[in-house]
């Protein structure tokens, strides 16, 4: 593991995207996701690294929205909006999601087994798993303050927008280069992940 880029550069808040009274919140999740992402970085070796990454990324995007109460069918409904602004951003958006859609049924398997807690050990995955547990621990505190600024309302378009850049920093904190690929990607996996996992409860519910 070694370092073969280093960017120095002005930081400047982003007050109208994370909203001026919670700019400080935002910071303190900033620094809490860097902390956690450099120290899964150093768990890493180059064999699987992408998958890995992959993996953690949306485990950790799955706990953020777990620390805000989320459900699975919120979960899916936030995903597929996701996926949608972002396929228009590319060109042949169907081809595009055609593609990102044979990559998850390749490996939907083991997706699944690797976004189940129950496997972490097996997988060997639990100290990745334990700085998300800790990222939560350390950010808990915080959702009360955000939920009551957003008057509780989980379909309000400036929350939305809110936790959408906070996932959008995360992911970019997780992958070196080809950040908005990776985005999309993970958006599309837990989009099919929760749309899954939701078609199972219905089966298991008839």
């Amino acid at each position: 593991m070694y370092t073969d880029k280093l960017v120095i550069d002005t930081y400047i808040q982003e007050n109208n995207r994370y909203k001026n009274n919670l700019m400080e919140i935002s910071e303190t999740f900033f620094n809490n996701d860097s902390v956690t992402v450099l120290k899964f970085i150093s768990l890493l070796d180059d064999q699987n690294s992408e998958f890995y990454r992959i993996i953690f990324g949306m485990r950790g995007i799955d706990m953020f929205l777990n620390d805000f109460n989320f459900s699975s069918l919120d979960k899916h409904k936030f995903f597929k909006l996701q996926v949608e602004a972002f396929s228009k951003e590319f060109s042949s958006s169907s081809q595009v999601r055609s593609s990102l859609n044979q990559k998850y049924k390749m490996q939907e398997k083991k997706i699944s087994l690797h976004m189940d807690s129950a496997f972490d050990v097996q997988n060997a995955i639990d100290e990745p798993a334990e700085l998300l547990n800790i990222r939560s621990k350390l950010n808990i505190k915080y959702i009360g303050i955000i939920m009551d600024e957003f008057e509780q309302n989980k379909n309000d378009q400036e929350f939305l927008s809110f936790l959408s850049s906070h996932i959008h920093m995360f992911i970019n904190r997780l992958f070196i280069a080809k950040q908005r690929k990776y985005e999309l990607l993970i958006y599309s996996f837990l989009e099919r992940f929760y749309s899954s996992n939701l078609a199972r409860a219905r089966t298991y519910d008839s």
